[in-house]
């Protein structure tokens, strides 16, 4: 009966992220190429990594202005991450939301660039529930067309 479980579980996640390959497929992300972006990103990173969490996302990408970018993230219910995003200095406003199968919103961020500064911007939550959830982010960049942002999930032991 206990293997009977488990295969049963593995069959389920092994669709579920097919699934969920197939859905990021519909949106997919423009890589972009930030230095500084890239290296807050690694420090933000540093202290989880040090404390044995596990990078289990770390990616670059071109947000263009007021849209909507979906990513999807795989979590585990119980289990705590950090969630680290760190943006182009020429941002405006940005925006970011984590969203569970229910359509419940598990984490939420908006902040304003007034200096011109680049932030890494860090949320520590625990998963509700286990299966594939939504990050969603956007941000309003003024003249530009797009912006660079750059996210990384770390499992918090």
């Amino acid at each position: 009966m206990k293997v009977f479980w488990i295969l049963s579980v593995s069959i389920l996640m092994l669709f579920t992220q097919v699934i969920a390959q197939g859905q990021q497929e519909n949106y997919p992300l423009m890589p972009c190429d930030n230095d500084q972006v890239h290296k807050n990103l690694v420090v933000a990173n540093e202290k989880q990594l040090n404390n044995q969490g596990k990078l289990t996302m770390f990616q670059l990408f071109e947000v263009p202005n007021d849209v909507f970018v979906p990513i999807l993230i795989s979590l585990e219910e119980g289990k705590r991450y950090a969630l680290n995003l760190s943006v182009d200095p020429g941002y405006k406003v940005m925006e970011f939301a984590v969203i569970d199968g229910d359509k419940t919103e598990v984490v939420t961020h908006k902040s304003r660039n007034r200096k011109g500064d680049s932030v890494v911007t860090q949320k520590v939550f625990t998963a509700k529930e286990t299966g594939m959830h939504w990050l969603i982010v956007s941000q309003k960049v003024g003249k530009k067309a797009s912006n660079c942002v750059g996210v990384s999930l770390i499992e918090l032991n």
